[in-house]
């Protein structure tokens, strides 16, 4: 993903380095390019593991095209398991600041625009749509 292909499919400069001077442009290329550049730039120190050095990575794009929609939606990375296994993150519909449960203030709900999985690119997209865990997290989040 990250070897120059992606970035030529969508028109942004190949930065090698988390200092590139390119400048963002604004609304979904310049989140996709904000994106790129921070897996870029993990990707670039070759100490970064497949999953999870991607998630602020991941987590910045979500909140910034989250941040466009109505109501807006925020990811949370790493949410606590609800019945379907632990997803690597859940989209939620950003609420006043307050607890969702005045009784048990730790009490969630499932997130409701979606679960988030990361997965290394050379994963096969239908082997991962078929698993076992992606129809799990859909019985807990259609239900």
């Amino acid at each position: 993903m990250l070897d120059g292909g992606v970035s030529a499919l969508v028109g942004v400069p190949r930065c090698r380095r988390a200092t590139c001077k390119t400048p963002l442009m604004p609304g979904p290329v310049g989140h996709l390019r904000r994106y790129l550049r921070a897996a870029d730039a993990v990707h670039a120190t070759g100490a970064g593991v497949p999953e999870t050095s991607y998630y602020p990575a991941v987590s910045r794009l979500l909140e910034d095209v989250g941040a466009t929609l109505h109501p807006r939606v925020r990811p949370i990375i790493n949410i606590r398991n609800e019945g379907s296994g632990i997803p690597d993150g859940g989209l939620f519909v950003e609420r006043p600041a307050s607890p969702a449960n005045v009784d048990d203030p730790m009490a969630t709900t499932a997130p409701e625009r979606g679960a988030i999985e990361v997965k290394p690119p050379d994963r096969e997209l239908a082997k991962i749509v078929a698993s076992t865990q992606v129809r799990q997290y859909l019985e807990l989040l259609c239900t």
